[in-house]
């Protein structure tokens, strides 16, 4: 399981963090710096790899 966010890596995992989820159960968290073009490409889900 992952997280595709249009936010930035840091603020996705801290606003998480704040309300208790923990990261670790997650494979991946792709935020807005690992992809070139948002919503609504669809490269943010291509990054993740096949479900």
């Amino acid at each position: 399981m992952g997280i595709v966010s249009n936010k930035g890596r840091r603020r996705v995992a801290s606003d998480l963090e704040q309300v208790g989820v923990d990261l670790g159960i997650f494979a991946v968290l792709i935020g807005a710096e690992d992809t070139e073009r948002r919503k609504p490409h669809p490269d943010q889900p291509h990054l993740s790899g096949p479900v």
